[in-house]
């Protein structure tokens, strides 16, 4: 069985999956900066380098590219923590 780009399904996961995390990560920059919570700088970088986890995936291994994607994910939720809060003025 294929998927519609001709490949077995499994190897389209890596790619779906980053892409997802990148679609997750900018939407959240989005909310956050409509609501004007916080800078969403680190964050956006995060959706920027959650792209560079699909290539890994596909040469290296899936195993390898979900373990780029969640240090990626945890290195900008780390930095970003570490930048301080910024809380909304009610």
């Amino acid at each position: 069985m294929t998927s519609p780009s001709g490949q077995a399904p499994a190897a389209d996961l890596p790619q779906r999956v980053s892409t997802l995390e990148l679609f997750f990560l900018a939407g959240d920059v989005a909310f956050r900066r409509v609501l004007g919570i916080g800078t969403p700088s680190f964050r956006a970088l995060g959706a920027a380098l959650a792209l560079a986890a699909w290539p890994v995936a596909v040469t290296v291994g899936a195993g390898a590219g979900i373990a780029l994607l969640t240090a990626v994910v945890a290195g900008a939720l780390a930095v970003e923590g570490r930048a301080g809060h910024d809380t909304v003025e009610a």
